[in-house]
């Protein structure tokens, strides 16, 4: 297991082999950006797991364990995110909120505007 340093501000770089496969801890709200290479990534507490390849990115939402397995040969940028103002992640919500179908509804149910 490998714990990122909290005052991480910039950029950091992760490399592994095909085939090895690292646990970080400490990378809540990190963006993790996949320079070359492809990957599987996943994170405690989420449901999904993510297949990634070059200029993937995957934002870690959790401060739980996040294990990243090589699937090639791997570089993956560990960022921050650029800030967003609040009035940004509001329109963001709200428009993420629109476009998803009604609960129960099959995938191809047109969302009323």
């Amino acid at each position: 297991s490998i714990t990122v340093p909290a005052p991480l501000q910039q950029t950091a770089t992760i490399r592994l082999e095909a085939r090895r496969e690292a646990t970080f801890r400490g990378l809540a709200e990190r963006l993790l950006r996949v320079r070359r290479g492809a990957a599987w990534i996943t994170q405690h507490r989420d449901a999904c797991d993510y297949i990634v390849a070059a200029g993937d990115e995957v934002r870690i939402a959790g401060d739980g364990a996040v294990i990243v397995q090589a699937l090639t040969d791997v570089v993956i940028d560990v960022m921050r995110p650029a800030p967003v103002s609040r009035a940004r992640a509001a329109l963001r919500a709200i428009v993420g909120a629109v476009r998803r179908p009604p609960v129960g509804a099959p995938a191809s149910h047109p969302v009323p505007r």
